[in-house]
């Protein structure tokens, strides 16, 4: 019987084979696959444009107590941020823009709850923008895809 698939609950998996020196058999292969849950929290994007979303795999929901945060950087002056979709637990599950590279940098603004009508555009002052979301432990939702390009 094959063994049953292992989730691990990072991007990283450590795998040893063992085998000892008396008989020889066809071996094994392993596949691999990401769960598509998981986004590269704490990852520096470097680009003019593009869009990052939560949870990666756009038709499913995002876990509980997920604690992540991206930098994105510009080779231009300022970037202009706006989402396309947003949907976190109302007052418990939030995105927060900060104005620079750091959970220091000043905060912009910050969201939670419906959007049917997505919230207003925001332009940081600087080529830098600290994204950082935060969900507790009781309801997820569906997240937020954010687009950014320089402004």
């Amino acid at each position: 019987d094959l063994p049953s698939s292992v989730t691990t609950t990072s991007n990283e998996a450590y795998i040893s084979f063992s085998s000892d020196s008396f008989s020889t058999r066809s071996g094994f292969t392993l596949t691999w696959n990401t769960a598509g849950d998981l986004l590269d929290c704490g990852e520096h994007i470097n680009q003019d444009s593009g869009s990052l979303w939560l949870p990666a795999r756009r038709d499913s929901k995002y876990k509980n107590n997920v604690d992540c945060y991206w930098v994105i950087v510009s080779s231009e002056d300022t970037l202009e941020l706006k989402f396309t979709s947003f949907s976190t637990e109302r007052g418990k599950d939030y995105v927060y823009i900060r104005d620079g590279g750091s959970n220091s940098s000043c905060l912009l603004d910050y969201y939670s709850g419906d959007y049917f009508t997505m919230p207003p555009s925001v332009r940081t002052t600087t080529n830098k923008a600290f994204i950082h979301f935060t969900s507790d432990d009781a309801k997820t939702s569906t997240g937020f895809e954010l687009t950014w390009d320089t402004a």
